[in-house]
């Protein structure tokens, strides 16, 4: 299944990497996760993951990396990132951030429209 997840085969090759605080997993960085709704809550973790993929192997203009790397980070959350809201903190202390990024360069395009007067 994991062959074909990208829907292009071995022609997209890739490895997932899973990492807690920048950090590779390792025997001593393992942790226990509780994912809500027990197997709908990981089926739907699953299929967040193979979305990345997939719109990775599709869109992807950056060909000559041979083999993408999609690092799934696990980290705690920021005081800052819940804007100051104390009720918010005290609940966010048992929970994690979950990023899902590649190693593909981001290339933003933009086109300037020049309005007719």
């Amino acid at each position: 299944m994991l062959d074909n997840i990208s829907g292009r085969g071995q022609q997209f090759q890739y490895k997932l990497l899973f990492k807690f605080k920048d950090n590779q997993f390792c025997k001593e960085t393992d942790f226990p996760v509780a994912i809500p709704n027990d197997v709908l809550g990981c089926q739907a973790f699953y299929n967040i993951i193979e979305n990345v993929i997939r719109n990775t192997a599709k869109h992807a203009t950056n060909t000559s990396i041979p083999i993408k790397e999609f690092t799934i980070n696990f980290r705690e959350i920021d005081e800052e990132e819940i804007d100051g809201n104390i009720e918010l903190w005290h609940e966010v202390q048992s929970l994690y951030c979950v990023e899902i990024y590649d190693n593909l360069k981001l290339i933003i395009l933009r086109h300037w429209l020049k309005a007719k007067i």
